[in-house]
């Protein structure tokens, strides 16, 4: 609806580094047992994908650097668009 409002308005993506043997241990061996079912074949191909998720903020170890921002209510499809 035009002159309506989004809130938030503005989204910002950063990226960080972590250390976190457990969180890390838990994420390779997921796979290991699904339902009683060994998936872990499918850890490779996992293990290469980005991985977007909420962790405590101790486990960060590098400096953390916003690398994208922008304005929901003006966005449009195409300034999101991504390519490595």
């Amino acid at each position: 609806m035009p002159g309506g409002k989004i809130l938030p308005d503005k989204c910002s993506m950063h990226v960080a580094g972590i250390e976190d043997s457990e969180y890390k241990h838990e994420k390779l061996t997921f796979w290991d047992d699904i339902y009683g079912f060994d998936m872990s074949c499918i850890t490779p191909a996992v293990i290469v994908e980005p991985l977007v998720d909420t962790i405590n903020s101790n486990a960060i170890v590098t400096t953390v650097s916003k690398f994208f921002e922008f304005d929901i209510n003006t966005v449009k499809k195409e300034d999101l668009e991504y390519a490595a």
